[in-house]
């Protein structure tokens, strides 16, 4: 699993593009300091006298923050009134060109220069301790990251054609020592820099390192399930979700969905709890738990396995009604009061209403409940009235019956 965020990270900082066309409008922003931010950026390269947007990640989409001009000598002055919450953020030139870079809450003031042919290689900054240790970061990434890449397709090749062990073996011990060389680049930073943003990011990166099962005295692992529970209850060791600068980054997004996808069964009550776990650790930050109530609201709403609907009932009686969501206006809470209504008494497993009826049978009045004698009960509604209906009522009930 490491391999894979560790891949994440690659595509991260050295993706061709981003697509804007998804999320192009401009998210609330936080208040900050009163200072606001001025950040220069001076492109090299021939582009001048044209348009730059400053755009930053939120989750898994991009918004644009602003759109800036580039003047004739190439130099762009991202600038407004308000600081910036801290994150990733973007500098898009025309042409599907940009570079990253980070803001962080005391550094908001700096100026960059870079020539988008080579935006990594080229950047110079000033004034921006956080990005010039970015960019000696990117940069030593670079030196490997062709290295890394080739071998990762040379090992799922092999995979594919199921090769032997050998030869498979032989790629991995290759493999191994980039990623033990890139795993000590980012612990040695985290313990020189621990307030830095790029520290938060790489921490947020760790992933649990599952000690061996405690075994019996037969030598067999006491728990079968001992490195699925160790690593769960780990997950979120590293992570600070009180830091709002991680909803500005796609990585928290990235954690969130792994939690959720591949660490919670996929039945309500289990995913209860994680959903808890996740927004109840966020809570004391109002940025971080909006985006993560938000999400996981909207990840069960959407989901197509059949049920999730407990999911959303379950946090809105536990978040939203009771006016946690402070973001929500009452005609939005009156909706979600309204489908809490609706869905409630309907759910998977919930005991149906207790109808009451006239039996057919000896014409006495009776309850759902109290007709309800076998395992199932059918319900047939139905117009008495109605021709049809009373002429084949005695061949519809048959297999009904049968079932």
């Amino acid at each position: 699993m490491f391999r894979l965020l560790l891949i994440a990270f690659f595509a991260l900082f050295f993706a061709p593009t981003y697509s804007l066309s998804a999320a192009t409008t401009p998210h609330p922003q936080a208040s900050g300091d009163p200072k606001g931010y001025n950040i220069k950026l001076k492109v090299l390269g021939g582009i001048a006298d044209t348009t730059c947007l400053l755009a930053y990640h939120y989750g898994h989409q991009i918004f644009v923050q602003d759109t800036f001009r580039v003047d004739k000598k190439g130099i762009c002055t991202f600038k407004g009134d308000t600081a910036l919450v801290g994150g990733i953020y973007l500098a898009v030139l025309p042409g599907s060109k940009y570079f990253e870079f980070l803001v962080d809450n005391n550094e908001q003031h700096f100026s960059m220069e870079a020539n988008p042919a080579d935006f990594v290689g080229t950047l110079k900054v000033t004034d921006s301790p956080t990005n010039t240790l970015f960019n000696d970061y990117q940069r030593f990434l670079k030196e490997r990251q062709p290295i890394l890449n080739t071998l990762v397709k040379e090992l799922a090749q092999l995979d594919s054609t199921k090769a032997d062990s050998t030869a498979k073996n032989k790629v991995r011990n290759q493999i191994k020592p980039l990623e033990e060389e890139i795993k000590q680049y980012r612990l040695n930073f985290v313990q020189k820099h621990p307030n830095n943003l790029l520290s938060a990011i790489f921490r947020t990166m760790q992933e649990p390192e599952v000690p061996e099962s405690p075994k019996g005295a037969d030598g067999k692992p006491i728990d079968p399930d001992f490195n699925y529970k160790y690593f769960k209850a780990h997950f979120w060791d590293k992570v600070d979700l009180t830091d709002e600068r991680l909803v500005r980054t796609p990585l928290l997004y990235g954690k969130i969905n792994t939690y959720l996808e591949k660490l919670t069964y996929k039945i309500p009550d289990s995913i209860f709890i994680s959903a808890d776990l996740i927004i109840d650790k966020a809570k004391p930050n109002k940025e971080v738990f909006k985006y993560a109530l938000s999400f996981i609201t909207h990840y069960y709403e959407t989901a197509k396995i059949m049920g999730m609907d407990a999911v959303f009932v379950h946090l809105a009686e536990r978040y939203y009604l009771p006016g946690d969501a402070y973001w929500m206006d009452q005609k939005r809470m009156d909706k979600v009061r309204e489908r809490v209504t609706k869905l409630k008494p309907n759910l998977i497993g919930a005991v149906a209403p207790n109808i009451r009826v006239l039996n057919v049978a000896n014409n006495q009045p009776t309850t759902l409940h109290q007709g309800a004698k076998g395992d199932y009960t059918i319900l047939l509604f139905c117009e008495p009235q109605l021709r049809a209906l009373q002429k084949n009522n005695a061949a519809g009930h048959r297999p009904l019956q049968q079932i």
